[in-house]
């Protein structure tokens, strides 16, 4: 399914969602014209993105190849329109059919639970297990069960079972592989260990089969049953289907059963966190938000708890025939308000208008309000600034061209998000001077000059600066002539200057949006060189001195923090790309802007027009279309005994008190937050009001709330609600643990540290090796049973695959130590701040792609590979996503030399063949006619194979908005810049270049074993000498 639109996706933009002017009264769902949600974009029909790079000689065996020609960047801007046709967004204006859910919302007498096994629950008791790896039925890194076997509906595939073990020394081995030709189909997958050889726990165990049904993952379980597990792997293709408690799709916990004090929680060692993902688009087969219009309802609030201000959920508890209330966050009885009366059923205690008022069955819904009470300021339409560098680092690049034609297909396929409400957008270019644009009147737009960067200014009135979408596409076309972006060498008065004056070019967004805030997009492709906000050269590179790395992660000036801090109090925030081909930019100082105004930053190194223009505009055109609140303001509230702790992710800084400034969020905006005891939790406060009196009796609630103004001007308030259990018993904590969540959770917060500059960067990746094991060291401890105190490496089920996760973060580009004596696996302090900046503000799901990148095999796909999957009953086949090949693991020795592999790893995509690669597979796949390579994408004469590449390729681009770049790296070439992508990647293979953090994979397992083996040994030493000790007291 396509998320984004794209001008090389294929075809024209339709129009984004935009959000209408009627709302929904109670009982409707909003799935007609008058739909107030933003909407999921269509399945896309075709592709033509082409991603290319230079044709290193000594690869170019078996294909044509020309000389390249010299930069010239497209011409034809409608082409980039036309290209965009089939990308599939759906005009709000049009009915929105969804499918039905799989299975329908129970009946409120139906009890929660009753239909499937929670997922991830074991078959035996924690701890009842110790069998080595090599003993289990069925071996990591095969497909969990055969296609067709099970049409997932809930339950883990078979090899999630009883706790793993691995046995300390026993190192298991890699199978022989015999190289098979294009295009023949593997016998079995790679990976898949030798007879008689323990298997190592790998993410591929937690894979569905290739091509098999989706889970659907009911969002509550029975509340009675302790220790419900996790819900899929965030990463897995699912079905969340809202029974009362929000699905995962937006809130998600690092442990699904909380434990009952801050004794419990302290001794577990588990992160008590949640993730939060708002505003993301429901994925094909998922019902929307449902909207509760207060509007129409008499224009008052909606329910809430006088005392701790929740809001109305499942589980609230009515009493005195409706009368009453009981609040299920702090235990208030409190009367009914007028507006929000309704009888109740004398044999159950539900509310009689139960079937029709959504917020009183379902987990997650939208509040429409007329109140002026959630009103700080007038709403008004969506107002975006866009800031383009045309100083010589950007016009002599193609980064200009590629940014304003992007831009423009926006506007002119009506892509503006709220463009139907009164959308407007200005467009600022600079260099060493500011440029500002006119275009009201009826011929050619007119341009500004603002010379003084150091006290910047906007020379124009808001009425002449922002423009709506058709006026704003002549202030377009004015640009590219004035700065001939089409043809550089044509522009007048010699080459462009070399200045950049990126700072004073915000500070002139910020004061044109003082007053009504909006969006800001800033691109570059060099450093500030004049003016506000300009920063001197520091070194930068890569550097060998961590007390000098440290500095440099730090900002050069306090200006584009402060900047950003300032932006978010006016309700503005800042999205910034930068493309260069400079070898230092200071972007720890730049990627400050984004971070404290709740926007995010792009990196694009060695940047060439040739095979990164299609990255930029997929980049601009995501987070311009992605917009789906502005204004926004989020409170996180929980059960009695629970209290908020630090936040993390996208959204302003500082906060005011617990409540948390977000000016805008999209589709990808994610928050995370600690949770804290503050005493024993608390339940048993009300009950719960949906499917009977007590559904919700012993469970903890936890709400997040958004007020926000939709892209229609309409304030909204959007709130989530998760019910999960409270536990008095540990190993409930482990069976229960989010992996995806706890990695995240671990990452945003080392990921803090680093980029402070608080810490350097050994301390920080020590952090995070000692927390893995004491996490570890607490589940052989408490959870084990006393007979398996033995040699072995004894890992929780759900947590299996945390070491191998944290190995990948600690040799990602974020934490990896500089390697000695080469240049293989350097990273720039450049890159080292973006990968850094991604961390702290990427979903769970890319944090777990970019901590254990997936590797597929091309050349020999699975025979589901690259087709639809296989649909639910009742999901129409059109709906279903593309079916991935099975990953295989992360190390060099299944590089041969007939092989094709694709690696994601979140921020790229590197294309890998060997040298004896099928020469047939890759004509097809690459057009080398110009010199480069370049993607073909869905062209037509295509193979089958092919094809089917080219749609799992595209699938991996559109669910993906943070990958910036696609990377071809052939085996054997000289260019050490590309393997310097792939290599590091492979992360199960040793480095020998690092001096710390370069182990294997199984050496890493040997680590954290040591240092659960020697906490052990402390333990019992530590007793044996209290016990002599107290010999001397009588």
């Amino acid at each position: 399914m396509s998320r984004y639109p794209d001008p090389n996706y294929g075809g024209s933009i339709p129009n984004p969602p935009q959000q209408g002017s009627i709302g929904t009264p109670y009982g409707q769902n909003a799935v007609g014209p008058d739909m107030t949600m933003a909407q999921p974009p269509m399945q896309p029909q075709g592709t033509s993105l082409l991603h290319q790079r230079p044709l290193p000689p000594e690869a170019s065996a078996g294909l044509q190849q020309q000389q390249p020609p010299m930069y010239q960047p497209q011409a034809d801007v409608n082409s980039i329109a036309s290209g965009m046709s089939n990308i599939g967004l759906q005009d709000s204006s049009a009915p929105q059919n969804y499918p039905a859910p799989a299975q329908p919302y129970p009946a409120p007498e139906q009890p929660y639970g009753a239909s499937t096994q929670p997922y991830g629950a074991s078959t035996q008791p924690y701890g009842t297990s110790t069998q080595p790896y090599d003993a289990s039925t069925q071996p990591y890194g095969a497909p969990a069960q055969p296609y067709g076997a099970s049409d997932y509906g809930g339950q883990r595939p078979a090899a999630y079972g009883a706790p793993a073990t691995y046995q300390q020394g026993q190192a298991p081995g890699m199978p022989s592989l015999e190289p098979q030709m294009y295009p023949q189909q593997p016998q079995e997958p790679l990976g898949s260990p030798a007879v008689g050889e323990p298997a190592l726990p790998r993410p591929t165990a937690i894979e569905p089969a290739c091509g098999s049904k989706r889970e659907i993952y009911n969002s509550v379980a029975d509340g009675s049953a302790p220790g419900v597990g996790p819900p899929p792997a965030s990463r897995n293709d699912f079905i969340g289907v809202d029974t009362g408690s929000c699905t995962p799709r937006f809130m998600r916990l690092t442990v699904n059963s909380i434990p009952v004090d801050s004794s419990m929680q302290g001794t577990s060692s588990i992160p008590l966190g949640l993730i939060l993902t708002p505003f993301a688009d429901p994925e094909p087969g998922e019902a929307p938000v449902l909207d509760v219009d207060l509007t129409t309802a008499g224009g008052g609030g909606p329910l809430r708890c006088p005392k701790c201000n929740g809001y109305a959920n499942p589980g609230f508890r009515f009493v005195d025939s409706g009368n009453k209330f009981y609040c299920n966050l702090c235990g208030q009885e409190n009367d009914t308000p007028s507006e929000h009366m309704c009888a109740t059923n004398p044999a159950n205690g539900l509310r009689l208008d139960i079937d029709y008022r959504h917020e009183f069955r379902y987990g997650s819904v939208d509040y429409i309000v007329g109140n002026k009470d959630y009103f700080a300021t007038d709403p008004t339409p969506p107002h975006f600034v866009v800031c383009v560098d045309v100083s010589a680092s950007g016009i002599s690049t193609g980064l200009a061209a590629v940014a304003v034609q992007s831009v423009q297909s926006i506007l002119e396929a009506n892509a503006l998000p709220g463009g139907s409400s009164g959308a407007k957008i200005g467009i600022i270019t600079y260099d060493q001077s500011l440029h500002f644009y006119d275009g009201r009147g009826d011929g050619q737009a007119r341009v500004q000059y603002v010379p003084d960067t150091s006290d910047p200014f906007i020379p124009i009135g808001p009425e002449a600066f922002f423009q709506p979408p058709e006026r704003a596409i002549s202030v377009i076309e004015m640009i590219s002539n004035t700065f001939s972006l089409m043809d550089p060498s044509q522009l007048k008065g010699g080459p462009p200057p070399s200045g950049n004056a990126l700072g004073a070019a915000v500070v002139a967004a910020k004061q044109a949006l003082s007053e009504i805030g909006g969006k800001v997009f800033v691109v570059t492709g060099g450093i500030p060189s004049v003016g506000s906000g300009k920063l001197e050269r520091r070194g930068g590179g890569s550097v060998s001195s961590e007390e000098r790395e440290k500095a440099l992660l730090k900002d050069e000036t306090p200006f584009y923090d402060d900047l950003g801090s300032q932006m978010a109090e006016l309700q503005i925030s800042v999205d910034m790309v930068i493309a260069t081909q400079q070898p230092y930019v200071d972007a720890a100082s730049l990627l400050r802007l984004p971070r404290a105004s709740g926007g995010r930053g792009f990196l694009l190194t060695n940047f060439d027009y040739r095979k990164d223009d299609v990255s930029v505009r997929k980049i601009l055109v995501n987070a311009i279309w992605g917009v789906r609140a502005l204004d926004a303001m989020v409170k996180v509230r929980a059960s009695k005994g629970l209290e908020t702790g630090e936040y993390m992710g996208s959204f302003g800084r500082p906060q005011r008190r617990n409540d948390v400034i977000a000016p805008v969020m999209g589709v990808d905006s994610v928050m995370a937050l600690e949770l804290k005891h503050d005493g024993q939790i608390q339940t048993n406060l009300g009950g719960g009001s949906m499917m009977s009196s007590s559904a919700f009796a012993n469970n903890v609630c936890i709400q997040c709330a958004i007020l926000y103004t939709d892209l229609a001007g309409r304030r909204r308030i959007r709130v989530h609600t998760m019910f999960p259990p409270k536990t008095t018993v540990l190993q409930d904590t482990f069976r229960s643990a989010d992996l995806d969540a706890v990695v995240a959770i671990m990452c945003m917060r080392a990921a803090n540290a680093a980029f402070s500059g608080s810490r350097v960067l050994s301390k920080v990746r020590e952090a995070l090796i000692e927390k893995t094991a004491h996490i570890l060291f607490v589940y052989r401890k408490f959870c084990n049973p006393p007979k398996s105190q033995s040699t072995k490496l004894v890992l929780p089920e759900t947590l299996k695959l945390l070491p191998v996760m944290i190995l990948g973060i600690l040799k990602s580009a974020a934490f990896r130590p500089q390697p000695s004596g080469q240049n293989l696996g350097v990273v720039s302090t450049d890159e080292r701040a973006a990968a850094l900046l991604f961390l702290s503000t990427a979903r769970p799901q890319d944090i777990t792609t970019f901590a254990y990148p997936r590797m597929v095999l091309l050349s020999q796909l699975d025979e589901f590979a690259g087709f639809p999957r296989t649909p639910q009953d009742g999901f129409p086949p059109e709906g279903e996503p593309i079916a991935l090949p099975a990953s295989v693991p992360l190390s060099s020795e299944f590089l041969a030399d007939e092989r094709m592999f694709l690696v994601d790893n979140g921020l790229r995509l590197v294309l890998w063949y060997g040298k004896s690669c099928s020469s047939e597979l890759l004509q097809e796949i690459f057009d080398t006619s110009t010199g480069v390579y370049r993607l073909r994408l869905g062209e037509e004469g295509q193979g089958e194979i092919a094809m089917r590449i080219s749609a799992i390729i595209t699938r991996i681009l559109e669910s993906k908005s943070n990958l910036t770049q696609v990377i071809v790296a052939p085996s054997g070439s000289s260019d050490g810049a590309e393997q310097n992508q792939y290599l590091p990647l492979l992360i199960e293979d040793k480095n020998i270049a690092l001096a710390q953090s370069g182990w294997s994979y199984k050496e890493f397992l040997k680590v954290a074993h040591r240092r659960i083996m020697d906490k052990m040994a402390q333990e019992r030493a530590q007793k044996d000498f209290q016990a002599w000790e107290m010999l001397g007291y009588q």
